[in-house]
């Protein structure tokens, strides 16, 4: 079955809520070796919002304005256009940065999540999780890339 073949059963079965998208997604992970050329990386993706793992402290950040707090070891930042990136260390002493760049077609279903935020004033976490046919075992999620911060909303 195809994206748009899945997406239109799916609004058939009307069963409330907001309904996944069709996209297409373009990802492509770079290797560093060094804690500078991370560093550089990042602040050429010009980052609106995320959260830095350091040695010492995980800490977030809002209006692009980035923590220096050392060497960083994971993140997950937005970017403008629809943009995300991923930082993870890779086996050999390096780094993995993996850029998420979503854009109009029918390769990809989207839906918007969002996970519970530990601080009050980062609020949630919202997530775009991409689902992709696999051809064995039918649509199911290969990625989520981080969609900035969502406030949390006051209990009434």
């Amino acid at each position: 079955m195809k994206p748009l073949e899945l997406l239109e059963h799916i609004k058939k079965l009307n069963l409330g809520g907001k309904p996944p998208q069709l996209c297409n997604l373009e990802l492509k992970t770079v290797p560093y070796q060094q804690a500078a050329e991370v560093k550089t990386a990042l602040e050429k993706f010009q980052p609106q919002q995320g959260w830095l793992c350091f040695q010492d402290t995980i800490t977030h950040f809002n209006n692009g304005a980035l923590p220096d707090k050392g060497v960083i070891l994971y993140g997950e930042v937005k970017g403008n256009n629809n943009k995300a990136l991923h930082i993870q260390p890779n086996n050999t002493g390096g780094w993995l940065l993996t850029t998420y760049e979503e854009h109009a077609g029918k390769t990809h279903l989207v839906e918007s999540t969002q996970l519970l935020g530990e601080l009050d004033d980062t609020g949630n976490l919202a997530y775009r999780v991409y689902w992709e046919n696999d051809g064995e075992q039918g649509y199911r999620p290969t990625c989520a890339a981080f969609a900035g911060f969502i406030p949390k909303k006051e209990n009434n």
